[in-house]
C-alpha cells in the first residue's frame, strides 16, 4: 500500500522539477544577458586630460653611499707601486751599465796610450859603449883538419 502514499509524491516531486527547470532557464536568461551587456563596447571617460602632469616629489635627504674599496682599485695600486718598482730598478741598472761603459772606455783609452808609447822607436845604447868590448875565448876543442872528398866517376860506356 505503498503506491498511493507515492502517488500523491509525484506531483510534488514534478512541482519541484518544474521549479528547477524553470529557475535554470531564468539563470540561464540572466548570464546571456549579463554576456551580452559585456560584449558591448563602452569607452571610459579620458580622466588623464583631466590630471596635472606628474611631477617627481624630490626628497632632499639623499642617500650616502659607503666607502666601497673595489679590488680592481686595490689591484691597480699595487700594481702602479709594482710599476715604479720596475722602472726605478730599470733606471739603476741603465745608470749602472752607462757607469760601466764609460769606465770600459777609459781603460781602452789608456790601454791604447800604452800601446801606442810602446809603438815609439827609443834610440838605444850601442852594446859595450859602457863596459868592456866582447873577447872571444879560446876553444878547447882541435881545430878540423879538411880532407878532399872522394869523388867518382864513372865512365857511362860499358
Amino acid at each position: 500500500m505503498d503506491y498511493p502514499d507515492r502517488v500523491g509524491e509525484i506531483p510534488r516531486v514534478l512541482a519541484r522539477s518544474e521549479f528547477a527547470k524553470r529557475m535554470f532557464k531564468e539563470k540561464v536568461e540572466r548570464e546571456r544577458m549579463q554576456q551580452a551587456e559585456q560584449s558591448k563596447f563602452r569607452a571610459r571617460e579620458c580622466e588623464v586630460i583631466k590630471r596635472k602632469p606628474f611631477q617627481p616629489i624630490l626628497e632632499h635627504n639623499r642617500t650616502k653611499p659607503d666607502d666601497v674599496v673595489l679590488h680592481s682599485t686595490v689591484r691597480a695600486n699595487e700594481r702602479r707601486k709594482f710599476e715604479e718598482y720596475l722602472g726605478e730598478k730599470n733606471r739603476l741598472k741603465e745608470e749602472h751599465e752607462k757607469e760601466e761603459r764609460a769606465r770600459q772606455e777609459i781603460e781602452a783609452q789608456e790601454a791604447l796610450k800604452i800601446y801606442r808609447r810602446k809603438l815609439e822607436f827609443k834610440a838605444r845604447p850601442v852594446p859595450g859603449s859602457n863596459c868592456e868590448p866582447y873577447r872571444p875565448q879560446p876553444s878547447s876543442r882541435l881545430l878540423t883538419v879538411p880532407a878532399t872528398p872522394f869523388v867518382l866517376k864513372r865512365s857511362h860506356s860499358k
